[in-house]
């Protein structure tokens, strides 16, 4: 069984006036707690990712590295961690496309990206559950179990929401 963690970025700042704009956004002070938060539920329930999967801009990357952090503490992260620009503003194809193309014996995989996407993704994989995904805040987490015994097979028919978890701050 396969464990895929689909983390929208935590709340960034509204604007930049960096050269690059939207992709270089920092997260704000809400996002930093929420992604802290994000982590120490992942921590409490046992949900330790083997690897991240995340874009690159800044609010993604400091979320993945905040969630990182929460989940081993002073300890070296052993996470292997990919941040790819193909994912900034990915649609949910072509995150689904990222996950499938995942490879290794990789069971818990951390996907951190951005809304519309992930959202998109979350109710293509939630099927009828997917209802209680509403809206899929910054910081909001699902998780989804799939039957699958490869990433490239992971698809709505064999795959279920298991959690979902916003921060309450």
């Amino acid at each position: 069984m396969k464990t895929l963690y689909l983390l929208r970025h935590a709340e960034a700042e509204a604007g930049s006036s960096l050269q690059d704009g939207d992709h270089a956004r920092v997260l704000s002070p809400r996002g930093r707690a929420e992604g802290r938060e994000v982590g120490r539920f992942m921590k409490e329930q046992g949900m330790v990712p083997e690897f991240i999967l995340s874009s690159d801009a800044l609010r993604t990357v400091s979320t993945a590295r905040l969630v990182a952090e929460e989940l081993f503490g002073d300890r070296k992260n052993p996470i292997t961690s990919r941040f790819e620009r193909m994912l900034y503003l990915a649609p949910a194809d072509a995150l689904l496309g990222h996950v499938q193309a995942v490879t290794g014996k990789l069971d818990r995989l951390l996907l951190v990206a951005h809304n519309p996407g992930t959202l998109e993704l979350a109710v293509h994989l939630a099927g009828a559950a997917a209802d209680s995904l509403e809206g899929f805040a910054p910081a909001t987490l699902a998780v989804f179990e799939t039957d699958a015994e490869d990433w490239a097979l992971m698809a709505p028919e064999n795959t279920r929401l298991t959690a979902h978890f916003v921060p309450q701050l």
